[in-house]
């Protein structure tokens, strides 16, 4: 085997060469040679094209070696295995065309099995800079500093996050792109590949899902219109253009899990508008929704799957108390826990806790201290809950460090995979991500304008298709960028 003479190594000739002038040192000239010769050398090769150039390449290397006391036998190939040999050589370069323009071809679809680019990114406050680190299916990049006050950045931050039209908001996401990324990271970033940012507690704060894709454009706010009834600058941002997951920097964070085993009953837990003195219109609504679609699988994919759901509803103030909600938890186990209520962050009033809020008045909270006492929490939480006292329309009054403070509370439990609202999302278009996320997750989505109905996906591209549906309806657009998911791109329920 002529081994390290591909493309773009060591010529065909250089290796022909190489090893006939080292079968001619081992055996001319030694004093054991006399009439000793070897049989036959055979060079392997499977390319008709390298074989033709063997051929040539051998009666060269026959004559060079005869004026230094060599002889090689070599018989050259006649016309009709010439001739084969180019119709064969004709027919590969053919198949390598079609397989080279196919590739093409799918490099510029989304693959959701595509292996994803991962991103760290830190802060050093003392210096003002922000160091990314990269690694991609092609590449390792070393860490690249950026250099820029972040009082400058959690303002851009703010002011995406505010921007309710989406024109607008891509024109800030361009901006607050400009800012952090370093050039030769960007350079990247293109392309449909899922993306895994890897942040602290500081940095999360940022709103990467909002922040705009890097783009070979050099206008990157002329995006191509998308076809209708779709979000028109779905290619224009990070989370809508590709899978986009987030990953905590802690010492706690689980690392990516495998595919969950094999079971027969996947058990769900419902938590709907549990404060009777702070009720939040629709969440009940969303609970039933929820409910209804995961009870409906047990009948649409009873020939396709095994599994059973069970579903167990809370809603309202009577139910959804915090003894029963933790008495599920402790003494039942449950595989997905959904709540759909308010939220609070380092609440004054009860002690700079931060949780979901139960009851106002009486200062109740179910918060990381009361997840202590549960062995067994759900893997997949999906925190669908509101920020006390912050309307959906002014998302510029939200704390920032909420959901990454979440995170690390449920992470800190073993949640493996969290999806929570960094503001304050509509009734109608958290009830449609809702039923949208799962429906993709348990495969039984309906097709859409923007994706057929292919079964169920992965998180990371039921977080996506999520996220459009809501881009373009007028209940989402302004909200769309809230939705966080912190875990395992490749987390599956089934």
């Amino acid at each position: 085997m002529l081994i390290g003479s591909g493309e773009g190594n060591l010529a065909l000739r250089d290796a022909v060469s190489a090893w006939l002038g080292g079968i001619r040192r081992a055996i001319v000239g030694s004093e054991f040679d006399a009439g000793r010769r070897l049989q036959r050398v055979t060079f392997v090769e499977n390319d008709p094209r390298k074989v033709i150039k063997l051929n040539a390449i051998l009666l060269e290397q026959k004559k060079h070696h005869e004026s230094q006391h060599f002889e090689i036998v070599y018989k050259e190939l006649d016309d009709t295995q010439t001739t084969a040999l180019k119709d064969e050589a004709l027919k590969k370069a053919h198949e390598e065309l079609l397989n080279n323009w196919k590739k093409e071809l799918e490099a510029n679809q989304p693959n959701p099995d595509a292996i994803p680019s991962r991103v760290t990114l830190s802060l050093d406050p003392d210096k003002h800079t922000y160091r990314f680190g990269a690694i991609t299916e092609n590449a390792s990049i070393p860490e690249r500093d950026t250099v820029i006050d972040p009082n400058l950045v959690w303002k851009a931050n703010d002011e995406l996050a505010g921007e309710p039209i989406p024109a607008l908001q891509l024109e800030r996401g361009t901006f607050l792109e400009g800012l952090l990324m370093p050039a030769d990271l960007r350079k990247q970033l293109y392309g449909p590949a899922p993306l895994v940012m890897m942040l602290d507690s500081t940095t999360a704060r940022i709103h990467w899902e909002m922040v705009a894709q890097p783009s070979l454009d050099s206008s990157p706010l002329r995006r191509p219109p998308t076809q209708s009834g779709r979000f028109e600058y779905a290619d224009g941002f990070l989370a809508t253009s590709r899978g986009f997951t987030r990953q905590l920097r802690t010492t706690f964070a689980p690392p990516p899990e495998p595919p969950p085993p094999p079971q027969s009953i996947l058990r769900i837990l419902i938590v709907a508008d549990p404060a009777e003195d702070a009720h939040l219109p629709g969440a009940e609504e969303e609970a039933v929704t929820i409910a209804e679609l995961f009870e409906s699988y047990n009948n649409t994919r009873k020939d396709l799957n095994s599994t059973r759901i069970e579903v167990k509803r809370l809603f309202g103030p009577i139910e959804a108390t915090r003894t029963n909600v933790l008495r599920e938890l402790m003494l039942r186990r449950y595989d997905i826990l959904h709540f759909a209520g308010h939220c609070v962050f380092e609440w004054k009033a009860a002690g700079n806790r931060s949780g979901w809020i139960f009851n106002v008045k009486r200062k109740e909270l179910l918060s990381a201290d009361e997840l202590k006492r549960i062995d067994r929490i759900p893997k997949f939480v999906f925190s669908n809950a509101c920020e006390s006292g912050v309307m959906p329309d002014r998302a510029g009054d939200r704390n920032d460090q909420l959901a990454p403070s979440f995170a690390e509370a449920f992470f800190n439990r073993g949640v493996a995979n969290f999806v929570c609202t960094a503001w304050p999302v509509d009734d109608v278009a958290a009830r449609e991500f809702a039923s949208t996320l799962y429906s993709n997750l348990l495969g039984v989505q309906k097709a859409t304008a923007s994706h057929p109905a292919d079964g169920a996906v992965a998180m990371h591209e039921a977080m996506k298709r999520a996220r459009l549906t809501i881009a373009a309806t007028p209940n989402g657009r302004s909200t769309w960028g809230a939705y966080q998911h912190y875990g395992n791109p490749y987390f599956r329920l089934l």
